[in-house]
């Protein structure tokens, strides 16, 4: 077996399947969040600015890991962690403050059905985390071959190229 063959049973490129379910996954989440996060930041609730852009930043920094990760940039998979970071711990904290909330007997605006949309809307962004955060380690590792191999004539990005068809 070649050292080509022996490497992509190894480590698939960033731009594998996993990679490509991410991307799209991070574009419904932008296109189906960032509205109603909108709506109910200013239309329901008193405007409330900083709030709004901290839960909104998350989702524009994993977009741009999204789109960096299509034009296959080699810093993607971290912004696309990073992204996916924020939003998890945004979403993680808002489930803590809405049981904390209903510990405490103060009305949730939506009743009791946050307590249970706020966990699985955080169970989604930490999945997403997790992926992008695989997509991290694989670049690492394909990165390190690449280094390794360059004295053997490895073409890791032509090798990448070649997985993709």
């Amino acid at each position: 077996m070649s050292k080509n063959k022996e490497l992509s049973s190894v480590i698939p490129p960033p731009s594998s399947l996993l990679g490509s379910l991410i991307v799209k996954f991070t574009w419904i989440w932008a296109i189906v969040f960032v509205p109603i996060e909108t709506y109910l930041s200013f239309a329901i609730a008193h405007s409330r600015l900083s709030g709004y852009a901290v839960n909104v930043i998350g989702v524009g920094i994993a977009l741009w890991g999204a789109v960096s990760l299509r034009k296959n940039r080699p810093y993607a998979a971290g912004v696309l962690a990073t992204g996916w970071g924020w939003t998890t711990a945004v979403f993680w904290r808002a489930t803590d403050m809405r049981f904390w909330l209903d510990s405490e007997g103060r009305p949730l605006a939506f009743g009791h059905i946050e307590l249970w949309f706020a966990p699985v809307f955080t169970l989604m962004s930490g999945a997403a985390l997790v992926v992008s955060l695989v997509l991290l380690v694989r670049e690492r590792e394909l990165s390190r071959f690449r280094h390794a191999d360059s004295d053997c004539g490895f073409n890791s990005r032509r090798w990448a190229s070649e997985r993709m068809r």
